[in-house]
């Protein structure tokens, strides 16, 4: 359950600088970046579905404190 919790810790992490990083690129690039043909419409809407993902949302953080802490998960797909 530890390595687990580490492991959920970790790719919340990833994805949430991933979300933030691609952001930052996307508002960089100025108005070419809202035609569906530049790549950076294309990155910000694909890093954000993944974000949507149950398994990287920050509900995992909390369980992964949980278990950090001694305690079992909410969460039964943690």
């Amino acid at each position: 359950m530890e390595t687990r919790a580490r492991l959920r810790r970790a790719l919340v992490h990833a994805v949430d600088t991933c979300i933030e990083a691609v952001s930052l690129c996307y508002r960089e690039a100025g108005g070419s970046a809202v035609f569906q043909s530049a790549p950076f419409e294309r990155a910000l809407r694909d890093i954000h579905t993944i974000g949507a993902h149950a398994v990287v949302q920050r509900a995992m953080m909390e369980d992964a404190g949980r278990v950090v802490l001694g305690l079992k998960p909410l969460l039964g797909m943690f």
